[in-house]
Order: structure tokens, then sequence, then C-alpha cells
């Protein structure tokens, strides 16, 4: 049965989501996921950091850039900014060492997470012990790396498809400015869709088709992207929280962004479990 072609169908399935969605505490169990989120940010900074640092040496608008980022989120002046960078840059394999095991151990809290949502949404006892969950979990975080420095590589190959593409255009006296734009945004949905399929289905395994689990990545994905879009535009006119919380604003809107992103993760999860039991399948 098609979704999309049972408009009855489709409100039954949302109905039974929102419900799910309160019986599960859904605002709960997206504020313990935000939490891990952000527990898995700090390490991730570390890193960056320390990688940045074989780069500070040699580019200082790079170097110009990250102190500019610090400032504005720390509430230190810029004289201790330039000494805890160099400091940074003269200790970056500590740091890196240091921050790549912090995040290891910080991210093995996220995605423990994420299975302890789907576990509940879906009323289904995961196939991991706690041994198999953290080697599952360690390994969901090489497979994230592994997908960021794919998605760095492509996106060099596509910046210079891009650049030929406007030439073309140009020679060929066509704006290539809104063409641009929607290749930019098939990108980031492309990417988005791919990564809320891999949290979804990964832990699951095959305990649901496949079908329902695209399906609802790509919704997931869609009204994710529409929440960025609409977070960007609330913050752009209205959203001052720099006047508020002064050097902490850049946090306070991370914070928000990133329970905004667990509860569109774990209202896709009650839609997905509403679907599977609906469908005629235990849920």
């Amino acid at each position: 049965m098609s979704v999309l072609r049972k408009p009855k169908y489709t409100w039954n399935i949302l109905r039974e989501a929102a419900r799910r969605f309160d019986r599960d505490y859904g605002p709960f169990l997206a504020s313990g996921l935000a939490f891990d989120l952000m527990l898995c940010i700090l390490p991730f900074l570390l890193i960056l950091i320390s990688i940045s640092g074989y780069l500070l040496e040699s580019s200082e608008q790079t170097h110009q850039d990250i102190l500019a980022f610090l400032e504005r989120a720390l509430p230190i002046t810029l004289t201790e900014l330039q000494s805890s960078l160099q400091q940074f840059i003269k200790d970056r394999k500590i740091i890196g060492a240091v921050g790549l095991i912090s995040l290891l151990l910080a991210a093995s809290r996220v995605f423990g997470g994420i299975r302890a949502v789907l576990e509940i949404t879906f009323r289904r006892k995961l196939k991991f012990n706690l041994i198999t969950g953290k080697l599952f979990d360690i390994g969901m975080v090489v497979l994230a790396g592994l997908l960021l420095f794919l998605s760095l590589g492509i996106s060099y190959v596509i910046t210079d498809l891009q650049n030929w593409l406007a030439e073309w255009l140009a020679a060929h006296s066509y704006d290539f400015r809104k063409l641009n734009s929607f290749i930019a945004m098939a990108l980031a949905f492309t990417a988005s869709s791919a990564m809320f399929f891999l949290m979804y289905r990964l832990p699951l395994e095959q305990q649901i088709p496949t079908r329902i689990i695209l399906t609802l990545a790509l919704l997931v994905a869609l009204f994710w992207e529409i929440a960025k879009w609409l977070f960007g535009l609330y913050l752009a006119n209205l959203g001052k929280f720099d006047v508020i919380y002064g050097s902490f604003g850049v946090l306070v809107v991370l914070v928000l962004w990133i329970y905004y992103t667990a509860i569109i993760f774990v209202a896709g999860a009650e839609i997905g479990s509403a679907w599977q039991d609906l469908r005629g399948a235990p849920a």
C-alpha cells in the first residue's frame, strides 16, 4: 500500500505517531539524545584544533578565523586566545590522541542513545549486548568519520564541476546562480537522507523493511532541511541571542539546534514505528 496514495492511511500513521510520541515522552527522549550529542561536540572540536595545528603555522587566515570564532564563543581575551592556541599547536599530537579517545567514548554514548531511542519507539529489543553494543557504537564512529572524509572529497569534485559549469553557462549567457542554489539544496537533502537512513537502518538491521526505512529517511531529511531553513530565517530576522547571552549566544543557538534535531529524529522514529504497526507487523 502506498502511503502517498492513501491520504486517510497517511493521516492514521501521523496520528498514531503523535500518540506514541506523547506515550514515550518524546521530548524527554530528545533531551537525553541531545545531551549525548553535545558531549560529542567537544572532542570533535579538540580534534579539529589538533588537526588545524598543522595548518596554522603556515596559514595566517585559518589562524585568524579560529581566533575570531573562539573569541566570540569563549569569555576570554584575545591575548589569552593567542597563548592557548599556540599551546594547542605545540601539543597537537597529544591533544589529537586525547581527543580521539574522548571522541570514541563520547560517541559511544551518542549511538547508544540512538539505539535506546529506537528500542523504545519500535518496541523491539535490539540484538546487542554490552560488548557488541559498544563495538557497534565505535564502528559507527569510524563509519561516520569515513563518510565525512568521503563527503569532503566529493565536495571538492563537485566544486570543480560547478566552476566548470559556471564558466560554460557564462560563455552561453546563462545565469548560474539559480542552478547553483538548486544544486546546493539537492546535495544537502541527499546528504541528510543518507545520514538518517544509516541512523535508522544499521541499528534496526532487517527487523524493519528497507522500504519503510528509506521512505522514513527521506521524510525526516525533508523535515530537517525545512527546520534548518526556518531556524536560519528566525536567527536572521528575530533571534538576538547575542544581546541576551553575550559571547555565549553561539553556544545557545547550537544547543537549541541540537535539541530540535533530536526532536525530529525521535518523531521520525515514532512515524516509522506507527507505519510498521499499521501495516500489520508487530511494532
